[in-house]
């Protein structure tokens, strides 16, 4: 019995696209079971299967681990059997169809069969064991266990618990797997993986990393052979791998302090071989916890807050959602269960946790509201940050999408040191010790807001040492402050941000953080970090030794006194900067209002703070589509400030989306009376008015806007949408060639521009300007779907499916790609594969009658006539004047015989008078003509050829009419014609015979017969007509042999026996 393989295929990406989908750091893929597999095959799939949500990636997984799960001397692995379940267990969970819902059924009961049916054959305990586990799963699965398995489980117990096993186990037969009697067994999150995890945990595998996100946690003494920190980190490159690079043991993503981190690091100073021979030993470990304590979308933590999205990284998990009894978005922090028996991991929360408490109230600071005890673990609430749209929600995304003017980069300069200010005032000695871009957040209206306080250190609390650190050297770090940091032996910190003291180990001070500051003053500056390295070792020489400078021309842009602060800043030695961060706020203060002539806003409090938190949970609250209480935060913040722009402005958005179009826009022009140049305001009116039609006006609020922020490359994109709407391509181009002057990186304008190059005709432009939009963002599901379209253009078919399917698997949800990659089977004349993302159109928008019209055509191509009625009729019920709907209704009434019905529709498909029409002309004519009405027929078919003259079917049509009302000569010429325009017209080349044999022309009509017959050489009907015209001419004899070679492809054909 074969090893059972449900033979899906994952979707196939270049290498480049899959090194920019591995490029992206994620999560689990460092506990995940696939991402950490030993087999590379295996891993590869299994990061990519996290990266997106298909199916088909799961079935190949769970083909590839049932591959694996025999040994060649017939023993069943676990490991990999457990995976196997697992793998196709969650392709059940994801099944949205019957089909994938039916395969998955299949999968796992016909491995589990097959699972039983080895360890009848092998007489092993061990398999006997991998079968009762196999079975027992089944057991707890949501449906019934079949009858025969309760007498096969016995068996099996009878035979393991044998001293010496020899009784065969009776084996459930193959033949019961029959596709209907499934199981849906419950999730196996632990099966297989606590060995794993305690050997060798493997950090995330990062390849194209910006060096802003090199982040250290080196830990010193590890071992008498280890004396330099710093060197330990270095060495990397050193470590033994089994295989992987050196990336793959040290993650480059972000801040971590959890003991994966450590155990890679301490596998520095093991036996080279000791990863690998703890793989082979599998020795026995404890189960890690189960994750089923954390939360997932959807689910409510303490019966009140509701579960929208999840974000982990290093030790800590973070649930956005929703607080039912407070009726506001929330950020809920905690750590993963991975850590719950870490007492150190805990410590280090419960410190984070307190210090942000400490901080109380402040604008340019996260806000931790409370923290609760929910499921024995400690967690903060947090205030939901949403950013801007279009944009992420932290300050490296306005870094990278070059968004930072002079005066925006010092604003956000003031919020951290205000923040900042603030901090070290509440918790005396406070240092955050990872102040990153990552680490700043900003909001919808551009507050910059400080927050992780993970790594903080502070003169009211014990460091409390790393996981994993020893640190029984010091008994009470409290005796002894200046050494805490020191003796718990941790560098902390992310590279590129990190003080000459920090990468030493050395005693560090809020001026640590000042020195953070510098550099990430300077990146928002120039777009680039203050050294150009890779590495931490060379990070930590720069920062010791090289001295930061601004190239020439921003030493020309920029004003001398702001370069003079950063670079004060950015001393080697903490004496040589700023002492506290008042003296920050005050200089950058008088910079800021010398350099745009108003004074800067260093404090918010009292009723305009409490306006701007109503404006920000408005905004949250549009976010997260609670658009009612959207609008009731929004009108208690225009209530408290009636001249707000920013609650008028805010208060259109939210009905833009909501699609209350007029009273959109009657606070748009609220929000631009009180300010006039606002240019969200005047984008927002622009978008209003485009969805409302009024294509002018919109873009002339584009315009406007544009004006007002010329840096903002939405109010470029946007002009350029405009243009597209009013098919004034030539005009959209420039403008989004500008769009991607000011950011290279915005993946919409160039997938915009594809869309009117490709509208413009020049497909290649086209499908280059899209690749770029999908280089930049892999999961575009609009651009693979304008890609695909392009390709099609260009007969690049197959790279168009390929495209298609993409479409419908990153963007499950839009009719559109379904209905595209459906055209394009279609075309192809694929019609089985179609089925299915026909069916899927018309299940993911019932309404959208072109679906419903397209299933049709698929299933009448299959012959499933009255399915294909129903399809066109629910098309029809849509949308009543569908003509290209009613009349593919009239083709399968006139297959199905119904020819009175089909001219009924092909009538009324033609009185609807649109470009479809010579199609609904034909076809009355066609049907006219077979059921005998030829003088009705001649002129429809007339005027089909008048309309269409390279249409060979009406002149053949045509030609039939007029033969049989006796005008063979006019048949004659309009047969010509359509064998002119298709010399492999088969029934054109036939009707052509038999008008010639009319005229008694039998020797031109034979000929025509034998045309007819070269072009469907299979077809004994044309032999037949041939030898006709033969035994009218007296050539019996050839006649003959005709006849007898069309009996050898026909033999019941009584006419030719005749």
């Amino acid at each position: 019995m074969n090893i059972p393989q449900t033979n899906r295929q994952p979707v196939e990406l270049s290498d480049q696209e899959t090194a920019n989908l591995l490029a992206k750091r994620h999560p689990q893929d460092v506990t995940d079971y696939f991402a950490t597999d030993p087999n590379p095959d295996i891993r590869n799939l299994g990061r990519l299967s996290l990266r997106r949500n298909d199916i088909n990636d799961l079935f190949a997984l769970g083909d590839l681990c049932a591959n694996r799960s025999l040994t060649d001397d017939g023993r069943l692995l676990v490991f990999y059997v457990g995976k196997t379940v697992i793998a196709y267990q969650k392709a059940l969970r994801l099944a949205d169809d019957d089909l994938d819902l039916a395969l998955a059924r299949r999968a796992i009961r016909n491995y589990v069969d097959w699972i039983v049916e080895q360890a009848r054959a092998s007489h092993s305990r061990r398999n006997i064991a991998v079968a009762l586990w196999a079975l027992a799963e089944n057991e707890d699965s949501t449906e019934t266990l079949r009858s025969e398995d309760n007498g096969l489980i016995q068996d099996l117990l009878d035979s393991y618990l044998e001293e010496s096993p020899t009784k065969l186990v009776k084996a459930t037969p193959d033949e019961t797997s029959n596709g209907e009697d499934f199981t849906d067994i419950s999730q196996l999150d632990n099966l297989s993986d606590s060995y794993f995890s305690d050997i060798l945990e493997m950090p995330h595998v990062g390849s194209n990393r910006t060096t802003e996100d090199l982040t250290v946690v080196a830990l010193p003494d590890f071992s008498e052979t280890v004396n330099d920190l710093s060197q330990t980190v270095a060495d990397m490159d050193e470590l033994p791998s089994m295989g992987l690079s050196n990336t793959e043991f040290m993650s480059l993503s972000d801040t971590h302090l959890e003991q994966t981190a450590l155990n890679s690091m301490a596998s520095v100073e093991r036996d080279p071989s000791y990863a690998s021979r703890m793989l082979t030993e599998m020795p026995a470990a404890r189960l890690p916890h189960d994750d089923d304590d954390e939360f997932a979308p959807g689910d409510w933590i303490s019966n009140r807050y509701e579960v929208s999205d999840v974000k982990r990284g290093g030790m800590g998990v973070v649930y956005l959602g929703y607080d039912r009894d407070k009726k506001e978005p929330v950020a809920i922090k905690t750590f993963q269960s991975r850590f719950l028996d870490n007492e150190r991991a805990v410590s280090r929360f419960n410190h984070e946790a307190t210090t942000w408490i400490m901080l109380e109230k402040h604008r340019y600071i996260v806000q931790a509201r409370r923290v609760e005890t929910i499921a024995g673990r400690p967690h903060i609430i947090l205030e939901h940050i949403s950013g801007p749209e279009g944009m992420g929600s932290d300050l490296r995304s306005w870094i990278d999408r070059k968004r930072l003017d002079l005066p925006q980069s010092m604003e956000f300069g003031l919020h951290i040191a205000l923040g900042m200010q603030h901090a070290s005032q509440r918790v005396p000695g406070l240092v955050h010790r990872d102040l990153k871009p990552a680490n700043i957040l900003v909001t919808h209206d551009a507050i910059a807001k400080i927050t992780d306080f993970g790594l903080v250190r502070s003169l009211e609390f014990t460091d409390v040492p790393l996981p994993g650190n020893d640190s029984d050297s010091d008994p009470n770090p409290r005796q002894n402050p200046s050494n805490r940091l020191t003796r718990s032996g941790a560098i902390v910190g992310t590279a590129p941000y990190m003080s000459p003291e920090q990468v030493e180990a050395k005693e560090v001070d809020l001026r640590a953080d000042i020195y953070a500051f510098g550099c990430i003053l300077y990146e928002m500056l120039t777009g680039q970090q203050i050294f150009k390295e890779k590495k931490f070792n060379a990070w930590k020489q720069a920062h010791l030794h090289q001295k930061p400078a601004f190239d020439a021309q921003f030493e020309r842009e920029l004003p001398m006194r702001l370069q003079a602060l950063v670079m004060a800043c950015l001393e080697k030695s903490p004496d040589n900067r700023p002492s506290n961060w008042g003296a920050i706020v005050d200089e950058l203060a008088v910079i800021y209002e010398e350099v745009t002539g108003q004074k800067a806003t260093l404090e918010i409090t009292g009723p305009e703070m409490q306006l701007h938190e109503l404006i920000d949970k408005g905004y949250s609250l549009t976010e997260l589509h609670r658009m009612d209480e959207a609008l009731a935060a929004y009108d208690r913040a225009i209530a408290l400030q009636p001249d707000s722009a920013l609650a008028w402005a805010r208060k259109g958005r939210a009905l833009r989306l909501m699609t209350r179009y007029d009273e959109a826009i009657a606070c748009y022009d609220t929000a631009i009376e009180y300010f006039p140049r606002y240019g969200f305001a005047w984008r927002g009116k622009g978008l209003v008015l485009e969805r409302m039609g009024r294509n002018e006006e919109a873009l002339a609020a584009y315009q406007q806007a544009t004006s007002i922020k010329p840096n903002e490359v939405w109010n470029w994109y946007n002009q350029a949408d405009v243009m597209q709407n009013m098919s004034r391509y030539a005009e959209a181009v420039p403008l989004l060639n500008h769009a991607l002057e000011i950011d290279p990186q915005h993946p919409n304008s160039w997938a915009k521009l594809g869309q009117v190059y490709r509208l413009m005709g020049k497909q290649e432009d086209a499908v280059y300007a899209y690749e770029k939009a999908i280089d930049l963002e892999p999961e575009y599901a609009w651009a693979h779907n304008g890609k695909g379209l392009a390709l099609k253009t260009l007969n690049r078919y197959s790279d168009a499916l390929v495209s298609f399917r993409r479409a419908t698997q990153y963007q499950p949800n839009d009719v559109w790609h379904w209905y595209n990659l459906t055209e394009m089977l279609v075309e192809l004349g694929q019609y089985n594969d179609a089925l299915s993302p026909a069916t899927q159109a018309t299940r993911t928008d019932p309404t959208h009658a072109f679906s419903w019209a397209k299933l049709g055509q698929v299933m009448r191509h299959l012959n499933q006539n009255v399915d294909a009625l129903d399809a066109y009729d629910h098309a029809i019920q849509i949308q009543p004047d569908y003509s290209w709907a009613i009349n593919g209704k009239g083709i399968v009434l006139e297959r199905m015989g119904r020819l009175e019905d089909a001219l009924t529709c092909y009538n009324r498909a033609a009185e609807i008078q649109d470009d479809y029409i010579w199609h609904c002309w034909y076809n009355q004519g066609n049907v006219l003509a077979l059921m005998g009405r030829y003088q009705e027929a001649l002129p429809i078919l007339q005027k089909v050829t008048q309309v269409m003259p390279a249409h060979a079917q009406s002149w053949a049509r045509m030609g039939n009419a007029l033969r049989n009302l006796k005008q063979p000569e006019d048949a004659l010429k309009a047969l010509q014609q359509a064998t002119l325009l298709d010399p492999k017209y088969t029934w054109a080349w036939n009707e052509t015979g038999i008008t010639l044999e009319q005229l008694g022309r039998l020797d031109d009509a034979l000929s025509a017969y034998q045309r007819a017959g070269n072009t469907a050489p299979k077809d004994p009907f044309y032999l037949t007509q041939q030898a006709d015209i033969l035994i009218q001419q007296g050539d019996n004899q050839q006649a003959l042999d005709l006849l007898t070679q069309s009996l050898k492809l026909d033999p019941r054909n009584a006419r030719m026996w005749a």
